[in-house]
């Protein structure tokens, strides 16, 4: 199938598919955006998103709302379980032409009685991306959670977004290619930390043992392809944007 073939497809998958209302705004919500081009890494939802120098700008906003269409999509589809959430979620990318070999699972259980979680995932977040770009401003933001501050915005969202299932669900994306191809790459947690805690960056307040599973995937994307399904993914999103992009700060 051609690229012409593939972006008609996708521009009438994107038109034709439902997401759920965006939430109610909040007091000093923003009016506009964060501008995906000129952030480095951000807050997609539940995803931290990082780009790496050789992403191209006017690709960026592009992926950008490929993965929040894929998130809030696989929302609307009211899954019962992560793992159907997470196929919904590839599904949707498949869709829009990212093109992958599936999703790859392993479950273990991670430690935190020396630390706080997110220090005893940090090894298993570097090693997954080796080879492919180790999403370095993500990893340094995670390292520097037990001193940031839980006010900043992107903090607000990712707990808001990362609720699901009765456990804790996020991804760290690392985006990078060339100027004709750009690649996704995908590492997914689905944490047993249980919400009984209401106190932000729940990393910090786990028990000691925590149950995880991982969820890996892959993807590429023709840029002649965003680029001409870019102004759909903008439309169908613009009421959304300023409610689920962050920009990912220390």
């Amino acid at each position: 199938m051609n690229t012409d073939d593939t972006a008609t497809r996708a521009r009438t998958f994107i038109n034709e598919t439902e997401l759920p209302p965006p939430p109610p705004k909040t007091r000093g919500s923003r009016s506009a955006p964060t501008d995906p081009g000129s952030t480095p890494a951000m807050a997609v939802g539940q995803n931290l998103v990082e780009f790496a120098d050789d992403a191209p700008p006017e690709l960026r906003a592009a992926v950008t709302d490929a993965l929040l269409l894929a998130q809030l999509a696989a929302d609307k589809a009211e899954t019962a379980t992560p793992d159907q959430w997470y196929e919904k979620h590839r599904s949707v990318l498949t869709h829009l032409g990212f093109l992958g070999d599936g999703l790859t699972r392993t479950a273990q259980d991670f430690s935190s009685q020396d630390g706080d979680l997110h220090e005893a995932i940090l090894p298993v977040i570097t090693a997954a991306f080796a080879g492919v770009g180790v999403p370095a401003l993500v990893i340094e933001t995670l390292r520097q959670l037990s001193s940031v501050d839980e006010g900043k915005s992107w903090i607000t969202l990712f707990e808001r977004e990362s609720k699901r299932f009765g456990a804790r669900q996020f991804q760290i994306s690392k985006v990078a290619g060339t100027p004709e191809q750009q690649r996704v790459n995908m590492l997914g947690f689905v944490m047993d930390v249980g919400q009984t805690t209401t106190q932000a960056l729940f990393f910090r307040h786990a028990r000691d043992t925590v149950a995880v599973e991982r969820i890996e995937g892959h993807f590429t994307v023709e840029a002649a392809t965003l680029l001409e399904i870019a102004p759909a993914l903008a439309d169908k999103l613009r009421e959304r944007r300023g409610s689920y992009l962050e920009a990912l700060e220390i």
